[in-house]
């Protein structure tokens, strides 16, 4: 018997001692296809792209800037980044994380 599994990312964080919050969670959209404009300006489809839980948007190939405000204040930021695929040609690419 084989589990399914959905692709999913998710950034977490936690300060201090505190109780761990979610910034950014993402899941694979398995019934939706996506077209994503490659470096030579040719486009291709794909099927179960990334969409961002609680908006429904679709992440696309070029990089998108987010933000997350933190409901706490201390000095110790633990970041958490979380991945879960099923196949190996998933990708999740981000830089540049600001605090």
């Amino acid at each position: 018997m084989r589990l399914e599994v959905c692709d999913s990312f998710a950034f977490t964080c936690k300060i201090d001692s505190g109780t761990e919050m979610s910034l950014f969670s993402f899941v694979a959209d398995e019934a939706a296809s996506q077209n994503y404009i490659l470096a030579d300006g040719s486009t291709e489809t794909r099927n179960d792209p990334l969409t961002v839980v609680g908006t429904g948007d679709v992440l696309s190939n070029g990089l998108q800037t987010l933000s997350a405000a933190l409901d706490s204040t201390g000095s110790v930021l633990n970041l958490t980044f979380t991945a879960q695929t099923d196949g190996g040609s998933e990708a999740f690419a981000f830089q540049n994380l600001v605090v």
